[in-house]
């Protein structure tokens, strides 16, 4: 009996070994996907701001020529800024 006690006992210890690890591993994974998801928010708002420039301005002579785009967000509404 004190045998299946002390196996009983290892064993939970182990589990428990086994969860705190795959907690630290878990913690990494989501500050990637966190990192992650900043980066592709961030495209999205330039791929919004760019597709607004190209509603609003008239089509282009040449295709890709804006260098730059951004998004700020002010009390009065969405500004775009974009270089050429």
């Amino acid at each position: 009996m004190q045998t299946l006690y002390e196996s009983s006992i290892a064993f939970g210890m182990r589990k428990a070994l086994q969860t705190e690890q795959g907690k630290g591993d878990m913690e990494g994974r989501i500050g990637t996907l966190e990192a992650e998801t900043k980066d592709f928010e961030r495209q999205v708002m330039q791929h919004t701001c760019i597709s607004s420039v190209y509603k609003i301005l008239p089509a282009p002579r040449q295709p890709g020529i804006i260098l730059g785009c951004s998004l700020n967000l002010m009390p009065k509404g969405i500004v775009f800024s974009f270089r050429f």
